[in-house]
């Protein structure tokens, strides 16, 4: 029999980061950023000024301004319910990123919330999500793993437009096209970044700058509703859908499937003045990529957040529910006038199974469910 808890709590668990930053190619040292002692990171302002520090100082220095990324619809195709578009857009000076953005047939003429869909490690990266294969599968299990990984197609049969792009060493971004080892192909990946970009971090740094970029191109479209974006992913994709909503405002809700660990410090919950700390240069142990997790949640409070792990995956920290306390009180904590409480209530939830280090479909229905709820107000 299956166990199931769910809460309305989320919990950002062992660490799971297939695809990460490896030993060989760690996150860049702390750079050094102007002394901001005494200033209170008060309010809206106050709190996005602090942002941009805090990313700046985990991400590494990369390019002085985002690249100006326009889609270039390259190919489409009419799916059971939408179409396909086979997009491509530059993120640097000759780098290109393909991707898919599937646009549902009957929300024509509308604007829709947008899901970024981000892959998990898989050499054939944005593939994955549309359960698109060179090959048949093995077996049972494999064409069950396969299904469970194919989300976008669950969420845009629902109404959203789904986006789909390579992660930087992946699919048709894979520096090594006849190596079918993902992480060979991402290590790869990283040598090329680091000798352009030294100082700039990987999954810190230039994933989320991509999404980013990306974004920017979404919102010209006229079809897509800005106020209205969300993200999910699985394992890695769960990862780069924390780093990308937490660095962002602009991603209004994040659902993370078996990534995105955490390790909690109460006393950056409790008040606001660890963030003069960090700006005069304590980085309070947030060189870490486990501890940095929970800086990303702080600074993405309270926009909705939704968290879900397998009791069979990893470590789980005796102290779960003591964090989980400690996070809903800092989602608890936001003005009572925030857009994103619905009802008075936190958006801060959790879902746990016992199905390994997978994306099951009862936990992929309450998944969407819970995006149609933050970005389509059905309840």
């Amino acid at each position: 029999m299956k166990l199931v808890f769910a809460s309305r709590l989320v919990v950002m668990m062992t660490v799971l980061l297939a695809g990460g930053t490896s030993a060989a190619a760690a996150e860049p040292e702390t750079t050094p950023v102007e002394k901001l002692s005494g200033k209170r990171f008060a309010g809206a302002a106050g709190r996005a000024e602090f942002l941009k520090l805090f990313h700046r100082r985990l991400a590494g220095k990369g390019p002085e301004k985002r690249f100006d990324s326009v889609l270039s619809f390259d190919q489409s195709e009419q799916k059971d319910g939408y179409t396909l578009h086979t997009v491509s857009y530059f993120v640097d000076d000759g780098e290109k990123v393909s991707a898919y953005l599937l646009v549902p047939d009957y929300g024509k003429g509308k604007k829709l919330p947008l899901v970024f869909c981000l892959h998990p490690t898989n050499r054939i990266g944005k593939d994955t999500l549309i359960n698109r294969y060179p090959a048949p599968p093995a077996n049972e299990a494999e064409r069950r793993k396969r299904e469970n990984r194919a989300y976008a197609g669950e969420l845009v049969r629902r109404g959203f437009v789904c986006f789909i792009p390579d992660r930087g060493g992946y699919g048709e971004r894979s520096p090594l096209p006849e190596e079918s080892d993902p992480f060979k192909n991402m290590h790869a990946y990283q040598k090329m970044l680091q000798k352009k970009y030294p100082r700039w971090g990987y999954t810190r740094g230039k994933v989320p700058y991509d999404l980013s970029c990306a974004l920017d191109a979404l919102l010209k479209l006229d079809f897509i509703d800005g106020e209205n974006v969300g993200t999910i992913g699985h394992s890695l994709g769960g990862w780069d859908s924390l780093h990308f909503w937490g660095s962002d405002p602009r991603v209004k809700a994040a659902v993370i499937n078996s990534g995105g660990s955490y390790e909690i410090d109460p006393k950056l919950w409790a008040d606001d003045s660890w963030m003069e700390k960090f700006a005069d240069g304590d980085t309070l142990g947030m060189s870490s990529i486990l501890r940095s997790a929970q800086g990303y949640i702080l600074l993405g409070a309270p926009r909705p957040l939704l968290y879900m792990k397998s009791t069979e995956e990893g470590k789980t920290p005796s102290s779960i529910m003591e964090n989980l306390k400690v996070i809903r009180a800092g989602y608890a904590a936001a003005p009572a006038g925030s857009s994103y409480k619905v009802a008075g209530k936190s958006q801060f939830s959790a879902f746990f199974h016992n199905d390994g280090h997978d994306f099951p479909s009862f936990a992929r229905e309450l998944a969407c469910r819970w995006l149609e709820r933050q970005l389509q107000g059905k309840y």
